[in-house]
């Protein structure tokens, strides 16, 4: 096993949803209750960015994990899915941790290079900035752009149970009911 970089939560921040092409109502998926409760995980978020890929302004729905190479250009595995970071999805265990409670079914697709070719270790990964390599017959293309840079003291995550005044690129302000 490769070692890895640090642990990154690519997530859009306010900023990154009120320049959204779909502005406040793109994403539903953060509570504020959320945030205070995983006030740890602060020091992992990451922007969302996808300059690489031309879709800094579109906003994602899906998650992405994956295990990549301290510099980035490796990749030994990715999941593609609906699982949020819940219980409710990835379960909780029970009755002394001999059961398995899941409350939200999922669905994802887990990559493997050695489904691509059984000698094959890694992929090998597009999408960092300013890379001009070429693609080779096992390389993957992320969303967003690599390396994921941290947010800034000066930023958020996006919350959509919070109050935001500032009118998004379509004139609308966000007042959660």
């Amino acid at each position: 096993m490769m070692s890895s970089p640090p642990l990154h939560l690519v997530f859009p921040t306010v900023d990154n949803v009120w320049h959204s092409l779909d502005g406040y109502p793109a994403l539903l998926t953060f509570l504020k209750n959320m945030m205070d409760f995983c006030l740890f995980c602060f020091s992992f978020f990451s922007s969302w960015k996808s300059h690489s890929c031309g879709k800094s302004r579109v906003s994602p729905h899906f998650k992405t994990y994956a295990e990549l190479s301290p510099d980035w250009s490796q990749m030994s595995w990715f999941l593609v899915t609906s699982a949020n970071l819940s219980k409710a999805a990835w379960g909780t265990l029970e009755k002394n941790g001999q059961q398995l409670l899941i409350r939200s079914y999922e669905i994802g697709v887990l990559f493997l290079p050695k489904d691509q070719d059984p000698e094959s270790k890694y992929f090998h990964v597009k999408g960092k900035q300013g890379s001009n390599e070429k693609w080779s017959s096992y390389s993957v293309q992320l969303s967003f752009d690599v390396p994921p840079l941290p947010y800034t003291k000066d930023e958020s995550p996006w919350m959509w149970d919070v109050k935001y005044n500032t009118p998004d690129g379509h004139g609308r302000i966000w007042s959660p009911s």
